[in-house]
């Protein structure tokens, strides 16, 4: 297994994660207190994927169904590596708005079957 620091995020930490048979995934790290805007955004995102919308992108639950874990004073969230660069790394350009626009569309209207009182 291996861990490489990637310099993304303001309040926390993330960590490009290499495990055995070559899974990755990627690990978001911050001290307990600092993550709950964060906790509440990927609870929002699994739910949305697990309501059928697979542009989201989902944190891997932990055993008691959370996708947050806290441990000793520290927060972290695990999602699958998506191995692509992000529009935040290249600059958005007309075609990914365009692009955006159906994802957004669709995004809002599901939105009924989603909680949002977390």
């Amino acid at each position: 297994m291996s861990a490489t620091f990637v310099p993304k995020g303001e309040m926390s930490v993330g960590y490009d994660v290499c495990g055995e048979g070559g899974s990755r995934y990627f690990v978001k790290i911050a001290h307990v207190g600092e993550f709950e805007d964060t906790a509440r955004a990927l609870t929002f995102s699994a739910e949305l994927y697990e309501a059928g919308y697979r542009h989201a992108v989902a944190p891997i639950r932990a055993t008691d169904g959370s996708v947050v874990t806290r441990f000793e004073g520290v927060s972290l969230a695990v999602v699958e590596h998506l191995g692509v660069e992000s529009v935040w790394d290249r600059g958005a350009t007309e075609d990914d708005y365009c692009a955006a626009a159906p994802m957004i569309a669709a995004l809002h209207g599901m939105t009924d079957r989603v909680d949002t009182t977390a």
